[in-house]
């Protein structure tokens, strides 16, 4: 196919005229330099995960100017993009609820500022949600008319998980200086003894633990989409396997849901696909997972311990904050208040008790009242339904299906997650996320290859004319 594909553009370059030759390969020339461009931006993004941490501040980088500088570099891209008529602008209705959100933050805080005399520093939660939105919009944009970027992607996330899964592997085992550096990531906690719940929390080479099981995750959706196509290999079955106990090892009860969803999917999935020669695979995994809870003994202490304090403290301590400004501003709350992500200002003891709110529902409900929480609810059920809607299309390309796959997972991530963490107030551990959801949506299609076979909308075929299509079946 591709041999085809090749040879029918070297017939179409010997039709042209010269102009016409010259043109061509001047836009192929841009088309390169831009690629070159878009990979820098998401270098820098994966920089600023990792420095988004006590490491950062040890080096001496400042992770919030580093990301102002990408978001320019952002839109400088993007700008870039659109004069060069490189790839249109797509806006899916999900991206455009989520603009909202953003948009009566902002409203929000003007009127606090009116009304309760308190001036707001600009922070990160007053741009998080527009940094994700650009971040979406280079993904979708670069992958248009860069289609062979979504593999560089899939080797990029699957290889941080396969790397971050050995470091686990170390710090579950008690190797110290494996144990150290999580310890130096995530700094207010000792994941050895997380809580005073005892246990390993293995969090690998992220400063999360939620970052560290959602990788893993979507580095399983990743690698198990082949089977769209063909059966899985033994090495891809193995590196499921292995992907699938680090996550137990991380120990996020709040993700065991979306986790079971997904695992019990992917199965059934490869049940299908392989017959009866998956049973074999399906019991050693099965073994392996019981033989990994029970040899671990007490290092699973925290995911089994029956302990609720840190859902107590969320419900009796935390949560309560956003339930009384909501009862005394139903409609616009305080605005953006960086108190809730855990920054100290001078309204702490105030509108709140000084403690992150670990919900992204509730931080939404104290930013901007029932409007922002409305739409917020709004977003997830659109972002849900499309990312579904997407995985559903027919299109003849399984690194298509590998990306549709992941938005599902990141927006059941995002949608059941947000219940028990802020998670959109987090820029560096969230623009990831939204560069490869928008990689998912269709590329423009190749010499050779049928708009039907390539999964596009007809409006966004040849990508000569930028144009918006917010719709919610992107």
């Amino acid at each position: 196919m591709q041999a085809l594909v090749g040879s029918s553009e070297r017939e179409t370059m010997a039709a042209m005229s010269p102009s016409a030759r010259l043109h061509a390969a001047q836009r192929a020339l841009s088309e390169r330099a831009m690629v070159a461009w878009g990979l820098l931006n998401i270098g820098i993004v994966i920089i600023s995960m990792f420095l988004a941490s006590p490491i950062g501040y040890a080096v001496g980088v400042n992770v919030g100017n580093l990301n102002k500088y990408f978001m320019f570099s952002l839109v400088a891209w993007i700008m870039v993009a659109l004069l060069r008529n490189l790839a249109p602008l797509r806006l899916p209705a999900a991206i455009i609820l989520m603009s909202l959100v953003q948009i009566w933050f902002t409203v929000s805080s003007v009127v606090s500022q009116i009304q309760l005399s308190r001036s707001l520093d600009f922070s990160a939660p007053d741009y998080s949600l527009m940094s994700f939105l650009l971040c979406f919009i280079q993904g979708s944009m670069l992958t248009y008319f860069a289609p062979h970027v979504r593999v560089l992607l899939k080797r990029l996330v699957v290889g941080l998980a396969i790397v971050s899964a050995f470091v686990a592997i170390l710090q579950f085992l008690g190797f110290g200086p494996a144990i150290a550096y999580a310890n130096l990531m995530i700094a207010f906690q000792d994941i050895t003894d997380w809580a005073g719940q005892g246990g390993i929390r293995a969090s690998g080479i992220f400063g999360g633990l939620v970052l560290q099981s959602s990788y893993c995750l979507i580095g399983i959706g990743m690698i198990a989409s082949a089977l769209y196509s063909r059966k899985l290999t033994g090495l891809e079955i193995a590196t499921i396997i292995l992907l699938t106990g680090i996550m137990f090892m991380a120990q996020v009860r709040s993700m065991l849901v979306v986790i079971a969803i997904v695992m019990i999917s992917l199965v059934v999935f490869f049940v299908r696909k392989h017959r009866m020669s998956a049973m074999p695979y399906v019991v050693l995994g099965t073994l392996a997972l019981v033989l990994l809870i029970l040899k671990g003994g007490d290092r699973f202490d925290y995911m089994f311990s029956g302990d609720t304090s840190t859902f107590d403290w969320r419900t009796d301590v935390l949560w309560p904050q956003a339930w009384h400004i909501y009862a005394e501003r139903p409609w616009f709350g305080v605005g953006v208040e960086p108190d809730f992500i855990g920054v100290r200002t001078f309204v702490t003891g105030l509108w709140s008790s000084g403690y992150i709110m670990d919900n992204g529902y509730l931080v939404a409900l104290a930013f901007g009242g029932l409007p922002a929480l409305a739409l917020l609810i709004m977003t997830v059920i659109a972002a849900v339904f499309s990312s579904i809607k997407l995985l559903l299309r027919r299109t003849a390309q399984p690194i298509d299906q590998a990306f549709a796959l992941t938005a599902v997972i990141v927006t059941l991530l995002f949608g059941y997650g947000m219940y028990f963490n802020n998670l959109y107030t987090n820029i560096s551990s969230g623009m990831l996320y939204f560069i490869l959801i928008g990689a998912a949506l269709p590329s423009r299609p190749s010499i050779g290859r049928s708009p039907k076979k390539s999964g596009g909308p007809p409006d966004a075929i040849d990508g000569r004319q930028a144009t918006v299509t917010a719709a919610s079946n992107e």
